[in-house]
This record gives structure tokens, C-alpha cells and sequence, in this order.
């Protein structure tokens, strides 16, 4: 178990008791190891290591020694407070006495920090490479620095060099930011040694815009032409080039309404009974909203030999979790009976009861939901009819929350000293109002509560503009609350409003600043307030004594109602509001390739294809392999490039592509590794030839001793 001292001094945590290892790895260009080899068993060392120890390096410390490539034996951590080195063995263990002696050197040399005489000389730093990243995403920073002659006690990053160092760390230049905003930002790097000098360094971020969304492709499937009551096949299908399907739906019969869906790709069936063309339509909705539709024509033949059943799935029904419920299905048949009856309670196309004597089942929903329950009935020529029965299941018991009414959206006028009545009120669904309370200036302290509806009275003492909230409970405890702006005056003196113009109307686009030109008037009096509330969402965004005009940056497209209160030196306040139209910026084409697929070997005439989307639209697409000029592609929105592979050298090459849209804008280019073979060579004769040779020669030693043995025989025989 790691210990606190362990953890949070030695920069440690423990792993196992017993490495079962005695020789360690130094690490290389170590400074304590120096990268040299040493046992802990044998020799002169003390004969009592039984049970070295495991370790794992903490943020900030380093490895000293491994016990091998995973099992670390010793760190060292250092800050700008203290140096520590920890070995997880038994020093004395150490088998030659010299590698004691230069170790424990190196240790004392490097916790006195290698102190020296004479000038500091700064840290050297690197900034690491420059970072192209979309706005919204992580951009990782990789500082790295050491210094010569101490070592390095602080880092620091100013994302947007701007002056400012946003993020510092003791241990590590690796830092994460998050840039919201699309643009090209230099990065300053600084590092700081343990005698306080530093260096600095930057690099360039590159933040791109995020990507348009690109529509799903929905695949329909093939046209069919089947015999009336015959179920049909329907497989949902289709692909979203940038992201996911959430949603499939088929409409089987073209009415323009659409029968199944489903979250997730699924194979569906469907019975037409009467004969006819039929076009089956598709529709995918991916995660972005955008839609694509599909179409397959379904020719139904009449069949004249069975009449096909008819089911009926019974009334819509609704039940709460863990209630049992009865689904009352019924069937017939014209010219036959029913031979079966099936039930999908949950409408996942898996029908979980089966009976050959009635549609009536009893069943328990466990998760609340609705639910298209399915029923099925298949006649003794095997022809089937379904029909469905949507299931309400409710929560055992759902509150709805009540609603208040505090009174007029107007400013309400009040006399500083006279009482003051509120006639807030409030209703419950599906219950009743348990408590009324009021808060009559804003503090959050509940000054007034009733179980009854009746009128509250208040008297404030102190003139200005006060928002009072009404607050009602109903008998579940659930709350709803609305508020009511009360314009205090003073009881001497009869004060004039002031005037409020919000000017406008504006216009402007996503991401740029646009000019709010406000302005107000006390007939007696002066204004000592400026605010606006940008979205007309009652929260206030900008304040200013002085004046009315202020610039604002709308990140989204769509038309805002922006509010300006002006209030006067007596507390009076006037508004006034003005439409604000913002239109949505151009956003960079995107380009993807589909073939050749990353890594693929080619060879010979190849053609390369993809596709490319804009929301303006696509001017051209080119292409360039590894460092070659760019190409123009054939097609813009489908595009292709046929290239002679046998003019590229054998092995790995880079094919690069990028969009162009009307505007002159060029999307973020797309890379594929490909790798072309190379080429086949026939394989001489030689082989061949050499083969035929060698088995003359064996036929030769073996036939000249077989001719002189029988030569001999013969003339023995004589």
C-alpha cells in the first residue's frame, strides 16, 4: 500500500512486494545509473535482498532503474522545494563496492543540485512542432527544456502569446488547451531554472473551423415482385460518411407516412394484401439531423388460391412498470383458420410468445417506455397477418410540476413607505398548491409564505428597481417560480422615467463583431445605466455608466431580440428592444477518399475515386501524389483520377486531396498511404536447364556399373 511520505515526497507508488529479480537495467543517458548495469546479489554486497520491491514512478518522477522493460526499481523527483532518490531495494545489496561508491556519488552530486561557482546559464527550451487543430478540440502543446548547469524549476504556455501565461506546471512543458475559436494563434513557451532566469520559444496553432455535416445514404435495396400475403424482406440500410444513423424508417407502401423505425439497422417484414405496384421507401436521419431517402418498387401478383388471414392486435393500451397487462389479439380466416398466434411485445421483430389456441397473453413491462407490440397470425396455407397495439408504460408514478404566475411582464411602479399588495397565483395538474411564498426584493430570503392563495403585502423603504420572486410547492414538493419587477419611487418627489431606443435593426454574421448603437434620455435627471441583454433572454450581458454602444460577437446564425434597460439617477428604468438578424459564415469544403483504401497495394491503370461537399458549392477537386503538382480531378461533388502506377517507383507513396468551393475556399487535405508492387519478372530457364542436367548425370552413374556388372556375368558364363 502507498503510504502519504511515499506518494506525495518520493513521487512513488508501491506495486508488488517481491520483484523475484536481482539484476537491474540502468536507464540511458541516466545521470544517477548512467546508464551502466549492477546486481544486487553476490559479490561484496550485503547477502539480504529477499524481497526487492516494485515500483511506479508518480507525475513528475523519472526512472533510475528497471528491474526490465516494465518494473521500475528506482526514481528520483525534484521541484524547486526539495530532491529526492529512491531505491525500492537494499543499497548495500549493490555486489561490486566501485558501483556502490559511483552511484552513491552520482545521488549526492545530483540532490546538491551539481552547484557551482560562477555565472547562471538560462534553460534551453523547445516548443515542440506547430499545431493544427479543429476549434473545439484538444490542442496538445509539447514544451519540452533542460537546463546545463541546475535544473529546470517551472513551465509555462500563453496560448495566444498575448502576454498573459495562462497554464504553468513544475514538472512537465505537456500542456492541453482548447481553443473555441478558428484563426492562426502563436504560442509562447517559457521555462525557468532554479536561479529564476528563463527562456521563451514559440510556435504556431493553427485552429480550423469544424467541418460541415455531410447527408447518410440510405440503400433501399433491390425491387421485388412477390404474390399478395406474402411477407416481404425489408432491410434497413444506409451509411453516414461523417458520423452515425440514429434513426431508420420504412414507408411501405409510398403514402407519404411512414410505418416501422427503428434507432438501429434492422430486417423488418411486411404483408401486402391486396395486389397492386407498390414504392417502398427508406429514410435515414443521422446524428446531425440531415436525412436521406431511397426507394425500391414492390410488385404484389394476386394470389387467388389462399385468402389470407386478417389479425388484429386489439386497443392501444396503458400500464405502469411492473404491471401485468393483457394484450387481447384476435384472428380469422376466410377460407381456412388460424394455426398460429405470435406476440412481439416489444416491437423488436423477435416474437417472444407463441400459442396454436388463442392471441390472448398476459405480460409485465420492467422499463418505462412506449412500446409498438406486434401480432402476428399465420393460416393453415403458412400466410401470415400482423397488426400492432401501441403500449403506454408509465413510471409508477410521475408528478407534474406546478406552474406560477407572479403577475404583469410590465415594470410595476411602487411608492417608497406605502404598502404594496401581490396577487401572485399558481396551479397543479395533477394535484393541488401546498405552499405560496414570496421574495419581495430579491435576496433570496423567502419574506412572506401562505398555504392558502391570498394577497401578500409589502413595503419597501429603499426606492429602485427590485425583482420580486413568487415562488409555489405543490404536494409532491415540486417547485415552479416566477418573478415580478417592481420600480420603486421615492414618496417625496414624482420622478420622470427615462427613455430607452435600442436603435437597430442589425445585421451581421456568425463570429464577428457587430455594433449595438443604444442610447437613452432623462427629461429630469441624468442616465447612470446602460445594460443589454444580447439574447432577449432576461440575463444581463453588458453594463456601462456612460453609454449605449457596444459591440457584440454572435457565435450562432438566427435572428436574436436584444434588450436595452436604461435606468436614471433615481432608479427608474426604461427598455426598449431591437431585432438582431445573423446569418451563418462560409464554411470550407470537405473532401474523402473511398478508394484506394489506407495502406492498399496497387498496380497497373488505376482509378482513384471519392467525394467532396460544400455548402456553397464545389468548384473543383485536385489531386497530387507525394510531392507532385496538383491535378485537376474528373467531377466535383463525385470525383475521380486515373494514374499508370507502373510510372511511380515500387513502394509506399502519399496520395493527396483537396476541394475548392466557389468561393475560393480549399477544404483541410486529404492524405492515403499506398503502396504500389513491384513489378513481376518471368524467372529464367536456368533452373530448369541445371535440373535436367544433374538428373543425366545420375542416370549415367547408375547405368554404367549396372552395363559392366552384367558384361561380367556374361562372361563368366562362358
Amino acid at each position: 500500500m502507498t503510504s502519504a511520505f511515499m506518494r506525495d515526497f518520493l513521487r512513488a507508488d508501491f506495486v508488488a512486494d517481491n520483484a523475484n529479480l536481482y539484476d537491474l537495467i540502468g536507464v540511458a543517458d541516466e545521470e544517477i545509473s548512467e546508464g551502466v548495469n549492477v546486481s544486487i546479489e553476490g559479490g561484496t554486497g550485503a547477502p539480504n535482498q529477499n524481497y526487492p520491491s516494485e515500483i511506479q514512478p508518480r507525475s513528475g518522477a523519472s526512472v533510475v532503474y528497471l528491474y526490465n522493460s516494465t518494473a521500475e526499481a528506482a526514481v528520483k523527483f525534484a521541484n524547486t522545494n526539495f530532491r529526492t532518490v529512491y531505491f525500492a531495494f537494499g543499497f548495500e545489496g549493490i555486489a561490486r563496492g566501485q558501483d556502490r561508491n559511483r552511484i552513491m556519488g552520482n545521488v549526492l552530486e545530483w540532490l546538491l543540485g551539481n552547484q557551482t561557482t560562477g555565472d547562471n546559464l538560462p534553460p534551453v527550451v523547445s516548443p515542440g512542432n506547430d499545431v493544427v487543430v479543429t476549434e473545439g478540440e484538444v490542442a496538445i502543446l509539447r514544451g519540452t527544456a533542460s537546463d546545463p548547469d541546475g535544473l529546470v524549476a517551472l513551465y509555462e504556455w500563453d496560448f495566444t502569446d498575448d502576454g498573459t501565461y495562462d497554464w504553468s506546471n513544475a514538472s512537465t512543458g505537456v500542456a492541453q488547451h482548447v481553443y473555441d475559436t478558428a484563426g492562426n494563434y502563436t504560442a509562447r513557451f517559457r521555462a525557468t531554472d532554479n536561479i529564476g532566469d528563463f527562456s521563451t520559444a514559440t510556435i504556431s496553432v493553427e485552429v480550423r473551423p469544424k467541418p460541415a455535416n455531410l447527408r447518410p445514404i440510405a440503400d433501399a435495396g433491390d425491387d421485388v415482385t412477390v404474390e399478395q400475403g406474402d411477407p416481404v424482406e425489408f432491410v434497413m440500410a444506409g451509411f453516414d460518411p461523417d458520423g452515425i444513423i440514429v434513426l431508420y424508417e420504412w414507408d411501405y407502401d409510398g403514402d407519404g407516412t411512414f410505418d416501422e423505425e427503428s434507432p438501429t439497422s434492422l430486417t423488418t417484414y411486411h404483408i401486402y394484401i391486396d395486389p397492386g405496384t407498390y414504392t417502398a421507401t427508406l429514410r435515414v436521419t443521422d446524428d446531425d439531423d440531415a436525412w436521406s431517402t431511397d426507394s425500391r418498387t414492390i410488385t404484389v401478383k394476386e394470389k387467388v388460391q389462399n385468402q389470407p388471414p386478417t389479425a388484429d392486435a386489439g386497443p392501444d393500451l396503458s400500464v405502469e412498470v411492473g404491471e401485468p397487462v393483457t394484450l387481447v389479439g384476435t384472428g380469422s380466416d376466410p377460407d381456412g383458420w388460424i394455426a398460429t398466434y405470435k406476440w412481439d411485445f416489444e416491437g423488436d421483430n423477435e416474437y417472444d410468445w407463441t400459442s396454436t389456441v388463442t392471441g390472448t397473453v398476459e405480460h409485465t413491462y420492467s422499463e418505462e417506455g412506449v412500446y409498438v407490440a406486434r401480432f402476428l397470425v399465420i393460416d393453415n396455407n403458412n400466410t401470415a397477418a400482423t397488426d400492432t397495439a401501441i403500449v403506454n408504460v408509465t413510471p409508477v408514478h410521475v408528478n407534474l410540476n406546478p406552474t406560477a404566475d407572479a403577475g404583469p411582464s410590465e415594470i410595476q411602479q411602487a411608492t417608497q413607505g406605502v404598502e404594496m399588495e401581490f396577487t401572485g397565483t399558481g396551479s397543479d395538474p395533477d394535484g393541488f398548491i401546498a405552499l405560496f411564498e414570496w421574495d419581495f426584493d430579491g435576496d433570496g430570503v423567502w419574506d412572506w409564505n401562505d398555504t392558502q392563495q391570498r394577497i401578500a403585502r409589502w413595503t419597501y423603504t429603499e426606492t429602485g428597481l427590485f425583482i420580486a420572486r413568487f415562488r409555489v410547492t405543490d404536494n409532491d414538493g415540486a417547485t415552479a417560480q416566477d418573478i415580478l419587477r417592481v420600480q420603486v419611487s421615492s414618496s417625496t418627489t414624482s420622478n420622470e422615467p427615462p427613455t430607452a431606443d435600442a436603435g437597430g435593426p442589425y445585421e451581421g454574421v456568425a463570429g464577428e463583431p457587430i455594433t449595438l448603437t443604444g442610447s437613452g434620455s432623462d427629461t429630469d435627471g441624468s442616465v447612470v445605466s446602460y445594460e443589454w441583454d444580447f439574447e432577449g433572454d432576461g440575463t444581463i450581458d453588458h453594463s456601462s455608466p456612460a453609454s449605449g454602444t457596444t459591440t457584440k460577437a454572435y457565435q450562432m446564425s438566427g435572428t436574436f431580440n436584444a434588450v436595452l434597460y436604461v435606468t436614471d439617477d433615481d432608479g427608474a428604468v426604461a427598455t426598449d428592444s431591437a431585432v438582431v438578424r445573423i446569418t451563418r459564415a462560409n464554411e470550407p469544403p470537405k473532401v474523402i477518399v473511398s478508394d484506394p483504401s489506407p495502406g492498399a497495394a496497387v498496380k497497373g491503370y488505376y482509378v482513384m475515386r471519392g467525394t467532396a461537399s460544400d455548402d456553397m458549392g464545389v468548384a473543383k477537386v485536385e489531386v497530387r501524389i507525394d510531392d507532385g503538382a496538383w491535378v485537376t480531378a474528373s467531377g466535383t461533388l463525385v470525383w475521380s483520377y486515373d494514374v499508370d502506377t507502373s510510372t511511380l517507383v515500387p513502394g509506399v507513396h502519399t496520395l493527396r486531396v483537396r476541394a475548392i468551393d466557389t468561393n475560393g475556399e480549399a477544404s483541410q487535405t486529404a492524405e492515403v498511404l499506398f503502396t504500389v508492387d513491384e513489378p513481376e519478372v518471368e524467372e529464367e530457364e536456368t533452373g530448369a536447364w541445371f535440373t535436367s542436367w544433374v538428373l543425366w548425370v545420375m542416370v549415367l552413374l547408375v547405368a554404367i556399373p549396372l552395363v559392366i556388372a552384367v558384361a561380367v556375368v556374361l562372361n563368366n558364363r562362358r
